[in-house]
């Protein structure tokens, strides 16, 4: 079923000028590349990555090696930063913060500053889901379970509710 929603979604990235042939649309998409922090120590009020929320981390930073991306965006909490940096570094990008409270507007400035461009976004199990269901425009997901980390959302945005989803694990 996902695989004939994005077969439909890159269908219609294009229109008919006449039979038979095709051109591009020429709408701006912009793409937003949304995870969870990675797992944490759990330890205190701002905990830190474990060892293998590090090596999480890694992985998301090799997931993204042939990406362009433009920005890396984190809440101001060590686990978000601590997720989101080896691959703001590989991309010679610095870590921006973002207010996990006003995900709207967050989402607003965004396609506004980034407007057919990449970005990363690290939140939380309750600010990704959100983020995404802000951008799609609907309530279809909701929070994450405490033990999952390994889902991403690739988002490519034309405007707040005309997207195209792609989900996985990572």
């Amino acid at each position: 079923m996902k695989k004939i929603i994005i077969l439909i979604f890159v269908i219609s990235l294009f229109s008919c000028k006449k039979e038979g042939e095709f051109v591009e649309s020429k709408e701006v998409y912009t793409t937003f590349i949304l995870v969870r922090h990675a797992e944490s120590t759990g330890v205190g009020g701002n905990p830190v990555l474990s060892m293998a929320g590090k090596t999480r981390a890694e992985n998301l930073k090799g997931l993204m090696k042939n990406k362009k991306m433009s920005a890396v965006f984190s809440t101001n909490y060590n686990r978000t930063k601590e997720t989101a940096q080896p691959t703001a570094t590989d991309k010679n990008l610095s870590v921006q913060i973002y207010n996990p409270f006003q995900l709207e507007e967050f989402v607003d400035s965004t396609l506004v500053n980034y407007n057919g461009k990449t970005v990363l976004v690290v939140g939380h199990s309750n600010t990704t889901p959100e983020l995404a269901n802000i951008l799609k425009g609907d309530t279809a997901y909701s929070t994450f379970p405490e033990t999952e980390y390994d889902n991403i959302f690739t988002v490519t945005v034309i405007e707040k509710g005309r997207v195209g989803v792609l989900e996985g694990k990572y």
